[in-house]
């Protein structure tokens, strides 16, 4: 929510900007384009740090259910028959689950500014149910 507040701030700024200059003198021009770039720049350095911790996250609970994935089959070694299905149904589930996220991080940095309050949801979203599943995980 703050990042949303930030680029709106700057959004606005480069409007006003812009605004104020179909009225002005050439030097007034040439300081409303100079705010106009560093407003661009602002914003792609907000969308940045954003990418950068979103993949961080997303990086952490890849290796809390990497870690998850190895004591299951730890787990499945030793494992009884009866019991054994069960692990490998769980095991193949949180794999799944994985290859999903190292999709999301690949596609992480490919996003825009104009898409990325969904991207956000949804890896959020991704990182939510990892939590959840390794709760309830076997």
């Amino acid at each position: 929510m703050k990042s949303r507040s930030i680029v709106l701030l700057l959004l606005f700024s480069a409007f006003a900007s812009h605004w104020a200059c179909s009225n002005s003198s050439s030097e007034e021009r040439e300081a409303v384009q100079q705010n106009l770039e560093e407003t661009g720049e602002a914003m792609q350095d907000v969308l940045q740090k954003e990418k950068k911790d979103l993949s961080k996250d997303l990086s952490e609970a890849r290796d809390r259910l990497d870690a998850r994935l190895k004591a299951l089959e730890e787990k499945l070694a030793k494992a009884q028959t009866n019991a054994k299905a069960e692990i490998e149904a769980e095991i193949e589930r949180l794999k799944t689950m994985r290859e999903q996220m190292n999709d999301q991080l690949t596609q992480l940095g490919e996003k825009t500014q104009e898409n990325w309050e969904a991207v956000k949801k949804e890896v959020n979203a991704m990182i939510d149910q990892v939590k959840m599943s390794l709760e309830k995980s076997i």
